[in-house]
């Protein structure tokens, strides 16, 4: 593909007659489908796609942690190959390693032995970066052999854990998630900031609908299918797809057949989505994104479900989930709003469950300085293993006018887990952090005090005042050796010790060094250790809350949001997560607010902004034709109002298609649009587009 566009649509059972079915339901323009094992119909299939411009993804070829033959065992190289050239542009690829994070995140008992005929555990490791040369041994084989044997490319993975990037460093051309395993909240951050570091490339998302979408097929069930679709598009997902959950449910003791009335619900909400994307075009796949936390060099662990880092089951204790694994939870803050009670939750936390332009990513380590430099704020959580070039990429970023955030555990150069942490260079940090750490003090519970000074906001009241985040720390003694440090908290016990005491014991340093600032928590704890979790959630939230756009929406933490830009103006897309109830949100440039604006549970809607004036379509499946200093030009197959704020101190005139007007300064100002066609095709114009045609569809097989 050359424009990378969204590309919306389904996984759709085998055969000519079953890619026919999928076009007459308007599933969509993509489909995840299984070749038949006949090499006629086979390249009919690809042919009709290509002639039909339907995009086509193929199901894995051969079966996982084997050479056994999936699908299509009577099928030559030779054959494949001339299949998939009668796609031409629209074959993108297929899935190959599917699950292989697998090894990693299912238990022990479905791996030892290839108990469920699928991966084998992998062998002992002796540290960490064993463990993962040993993983991607153990995958290379497969990735070589498909197009050695198989077919030639392109290759995409499809996985639903945090270990995309070893999965990209095995060959794979392409990413695919597939999602509702695992927090969404987690795992879009990780593809996509995963996604950015491997060169950009093409990325999207397999829905789970049928295996994991709920336990019970419900209107619930429905109502997170439904926000879940709308979810991977605000967060910038280049194809989306549903996997399974939608032609019928016929498992763990359901028997919904095709024309089962939550089928046909199901359904409605996919061809709804689709025609949604066809109309108002996303200006492109990049969200606004500011702040990333950092998959660290050698982190192993899977994100989900099992709690073993580097799948090392019975290879000792220190493979076991540890306060490095658990660090990752702490995502789930930058998300969740602060207890509106604490003494932390001022105006400045106000929008504390909405990270910087309503997104974050998790970028591996590996990616290349000019992708980190594209954040404003990096930091750690996670396992580390720090080196030289990490190091040096590091100090680079924060010379550029990088914001970094770490804690001595992030500077570990040991990559054996039992052994105690060995410091990078010594415990030499002068470049980067201005100290140099020379010894661990005894493990002791203490209160930390914010002292003012640093270009990190923390909240600061006067030192005669009791400590804060109390918990069992093992502090670091330091030795200063830059005059560009600040000293931005220290630990203490009591509510009166004088500064110079005080200081001998710093719990955050903020080195100011070329444009940007190095922060570092000089203690022996990571972040989700338990006495020092209270003092790092301050820590993130406060980093999230520093880092926050001009442009941002106030809003309950229920409301997922992001920010695009289109050139001369922004989308703002906005999500209700909220099952039930109904959701205010406000958007905000700068100190001055809109009015609030009502979102119905589990719906989306959007608003575009150009300098300084807010619009708001009643309906999403509105295209924006195009906006200019004196025009706004809008079509939709609705008639609806369009609502207009001005943010800005002089009044705004402007023509609505062939409606002109005024919108007072600080003001308000509605404007009733017309049905209008403009650019929309005419299918998707259509009053009955969202009305299921009455075809009997036998074959309902999904490819998984």
């Amino acid at each position: 593909m050359s424009d990378r566009k969204l590309l919306v649509g389904a996984s759709v059972p085998c055969g000519l007659q079953a890619i026919k079915e999928f076009e007459a339901l308007k599933l969509g323009e993509i489909a995840l489908i299984s070749l038949p094992d006949d090499a006629t119909e086979a390249k009919e299939v690809m042919r009709y796609c290509r002639q039909k411009g339907i995009y086509v993804i193929l199901h894995e070829i051969v079966h996982r942690g084997c050479d056994k033959r999936w699908i299509c065992p009577s099928i030559s190289k030779e054959q494949f190959n001339e299949i998939l050239a009668e796609g031409g542009e629209y074959y993108l690829g297929r899935y190959t390693i599917g699950e292989a994070g697998g090894v990693m995140y299912w238990t022990k008992e479905y791996t030892i032995g290839r108990a469920v005929d699928n991966y084998e555990n992998l062998p002992p490791a002796k540290d960490v970066i064993d463990a993962r040369d040993k993983y991607l041994a153990y995958l290379k084989p497969y990735v070589e052999r498909e197009e050695r044997d198989i077919a030639k490319g392109p290759l995409f993975n499809v996985d639903s854990s945090m270990l995309l990037k070893y999965q990209l460093m095995t060959g794979v051309d392409h990413l695919g998630l597939e999602l509702l395993p695992g927090s969404p909240l987690r795992m879009l951050p990780c593809i996509r900031g995963t996604a950015r570091a491997f060169g950009d490339c093409f990325w999207g998302v397999h829905i789970a609908f049928g295996w994991y979408g709920g336990f019970d097929y419900d209107a619930f069930w429905l109502a997170r299918a439904r926000q879940t679709l709308y979810l991977c598009y605000l967060s910038g997902a280049e194809y989306i797809f549903p996997e399974s959950g939608y032609y019928a449910i016929t498992y763990a003791g359901y028997n919904f057949p095709f024309k089962h009335p939550q089928m046909i619900a199901i359904r409605k909400y996919l061809r709804e989505f689709y025609r949604f994307h066809k109309i108002h075009a996303r200006p492109g796949n990049k969200p606004r994104v500011k702040l990333a936390v950092i998959n660290g060099n050698c982190d192993g662990a899977p994100g989900l479900w099992n709690k073993y880092a580097w799948g090392q089951y019975n290879n000792g204790d220190q493979w076991k989930e540890s306060d490095a694994e658990r660090s990752w939870n702490m995502t789930n803050l930058l998300t969740t709003r602060e207890m509106p009670y604490s003494e932390f939750y001022t105006k400045r936390f106000a929008s504390s469950g909405q990270p910087p332009c309503g997104q974050y990513d998790i970028v591996p380590a590996e990616a290349p300085l000019e992708v980190l430099q594209q954040y404003s704020d990096l930091v750690f959580l996670g396992y580390n293993l720090m080196d030289k070039p990490l190091y040096d990429k590091l100090v680079a970023y924060v010379k550029n006018g990088g914001n970094l955030l770490m804690w001595l555990p992030h500077l570990n150069a040991c990559p054996d887990r039992a052994a105690d942490i060995q410091l990078f260079n010594g415990g030499d940090f002068t470049e980067l952090f201005g100290v140099k750490v020379t010894s661990c003090r005894p493990a002791d519970v203490t209160g930390t005090k914010n002292l003012p000074g640093t270009r990190l906001p923390l909240p600061v009241r006067p030192l005669n005042r009791d400590p804060m985040t109390i918990g069992d720390i093992h502090g670091a003694n330091v030795e200063v050796v830059s005059q560009d440090i600040v000293v931005g908290a220290v630990f203490t016990g009591t509510h009166h010790e004088p500064m110079e005491a005080l200081l001998k014991r710093p719990a955050l340093i903020e080195h100011h060094l070329g444009k940007g600032n190095a922060r570092l928590v000089p203690a022996f704890d990571y972040p989700a250790s338990a006495g020092m979790r209270e003092f790092a959630e301050l820590l993130l939230r406060t980093v999230s809350a520093d880092a926050q756009d001009e442009l941002r929406l106030v809003a309950a933490d229920s409301v997922r949001y992001a920010v695009y830009d289109a050139g001369e103006y922004q989308v703002l897309y906005a999500l209700n997560t909220e099952f039930e109830v109904s959701q205010s949100v406000k958007v905000c440039i700068g100190e001055r607010m809109t009015e609030e604006v009502l979102i119905l549970p589990s719906t989306m809607t959007y608003f575009a902004i150009r300098n300084g004036v807010v619009s708001h379509p009643r309906y999403i499946e509105t295209a924006i034709e195009s906006w200019t200093d004196e025009e706004c030009r809008l079509a939709s197959p609705f008639e609806q109002e369009i609502t207009f704020w001005n943010l800005g101190d002089e009044p705004v005139k402007l023509a609505v298609n062939s409606q002109t007007i005024t919108i007072p300064a600080e003001g308000t100002t509605n404007v009733t649009l017309p049905r209008t066609q403009g650019n929309i095709p005419a299918e998707f114009f259509a009053k009955d587009y969202l009305e299921e045609p009455d075809i009997d569809v036998t074959n309902c097989a999904l490819p998984y």
